[in-house]
């Protein structure tokens, strides 16, 4: 059965990579083979992915560092990555972990396990993906309203200079003085206004994810401004 599933693979043996690649093959994912690390990153950049399996120790680029690029990038820091690993050092898979690995795989490994892990870290980038999902749906309404509220109090002030322009219109009293005083006042609320809209318009997906994952990084008015 073919999934929706597209899988890098990073290994620099090219045995193992084979195995790896027919594995997941096997169970009708996607997949995408690089010699190292380095080749890797490029195709991450020009590729959308699913998962990457890395090995640790390579030549040029390493496992460490590919999971580091990628965890520091806001484009595919939610990718989950996998390490394989020859060493059964506990020291080199915590160092992996903290670059950001989801999980590992000791060499030599089993068709079962792999297929058993590449499974759970697919699983858990659905459920993570529809959990953001649904906490962005909740991020524009909470957003929504506080671009209501943050537009509210210059659109009252303009509405109020209007009134009272008409108001001194009406009464002949509108001095030149009071335009010039009103206008600024227009002038400051309308800025105000932009402020609020330019920043609407720029939020990008990446700011509303790490939003939605409680990381409140959007302030649609800087009030040091």
């Amino acid at each position: 059965m073919v999934k929706d599933f597209k899988i890098l693979i990073i290994e620099d043996d090219k045995i193992h990579r084979t195995v790896l690649e027919n594995i997941l093959l096997e169970d009708g994912y996607s997949v995408v083979a690089a010699p190292n690390g380095k080749v890797g990153l490029e195709y991450i950049k020009s590729d959308s992915f699913d998962l990457v399996i890395t090995d640790i120790r390579m030549p040029i680029v390493d496992g460490f560092q590919v999971c580091r690029e990628i965890n520091s990038n806001p484009e595919t820091k939610f990718i989950p990555v996998v390490i394989l690993t020859a060493n059964h050092e506990s020291e080199d898979l915590v160092y992996g972990f903290e670059q950001g690995a989801f999980d590992y795989i000791l060499k030599p490994f089993d068709n079962s396990e792999l297929s058993a892990r590449v499974n759970a870290a697919i699983k858990f980038k659905e459920i993570r993906n529809e959990l953001i999902s649904e906490r962005q749906k909740t991020v524009l309404l909470e957003l929504a309203g506080g671009a209501a509220h943050e537009m509210n109090q210059p659109l009252t002030i303009l509405k109020t200079i209007v009134y009272i322009i008409e108001d001194k219109l009406s009464n002949n009293s509108l001095e030149v003085s009071d335009i010039k005083k009103y206008m600024d006042k227009m002038k400051f609320s309308i800025e105000r206004l932009s402020k609020i809209i330019d920043k609407m318009k720029n939020l990008s997906e990446y700011e509303t994810r790490d939003y939605a994952m409680g990381k409140k990084i959007i302030n649609l008015l800087d009030r040091g401004e």
